[in-house]
């Protein structure tokens, strides 16, 4: 199935499907987004993105199953991520989104009873959010550390990567690793490139 003929685009919604497994996305809700957005209009993207994520936590708040709840902040953390992709890190818009796509995340976890432990990790002269994650299984097999590339945000790598390491008994640890651009969670200010690269004693 393809949704987009702009191969940005495909490539994007594509990636929403990835987190669909570990309860990231919904091809429903996906497929019914990208119909309505106009093919190349990067304005288009955001608004129905947004509209999605929206839409999606009003009628969470009507459910009467946490676990409902949960699950649908979940997905709109992802839908949140999407709708800022594209701006420009000078677009006010993008940081909202991103705040509002963090906000989701652990609000969900929270209806899910999740547990998990945040800590920051100085390095360098700058402070690195990471996230630990214990498994409940009682054959512990060791720790995952799991860093972002170029473009992913912190909370995605729950999707991607932690819950299927948690199922078969692996603890992990996310940092947040943007090579291009740290976004800052008290303000509106976005830093350049800060050049520090991956070191084994993070």
């Amino acid at each position: 199935m393809v949704f987009f003929k702009t191969f940005e685009f495909e490539f994007e919604a594509r990636r929403l499907m990835w987190y669909a497994p570990n309860g990231g996305s919904d091809f429903a809700e996906v497929s019914k987004t990208c119909e309505k957005i106009k093919e190349g209009n990067y304005d288009s993207w955001y608004k129905e993105w947004k509209t999605c994520a929206d839409q999606l936590l009003i009628r969470s708040k009507e459910y009467s199953e946490q676990i409902s709840r949960g699950q649908a902040c979940l997905r709109a953390s992802r839908y949140y991520q999407a709708a800022e992709f594209f701006l420009h890190p000078t677009d006010s818009r993008k940081f909202k989104a991103y705040q509002d796509s963090v906000d989701s995340f652990y609000k969900g976890l929270h209806f899910l009873n999740v547990p998990y432990q945040l800590s920051a990790v100085s390095y360098d002269g700058i402070s690195l959010r990471t996230v630990l994650f214990k498994t409940p299984k009682r054959q512990y097999k060791g720790t995952l550390f799991v860093c972002g590339g170029f473009d992913a945000l912190l909370e995605e790598l729950y999707f991607t990567t932690v819950k299927p390491a948690l199922l078969v008994g692996y603890h992990v640890v996310i940092l947040r690793g943007r090579v291009n651009l740290i976004v800052l969670e008290n303000t509106e200010q976005l830093l350049p490139q800060t050049g520090r690269r991956f070191v084994k004693w993070w």
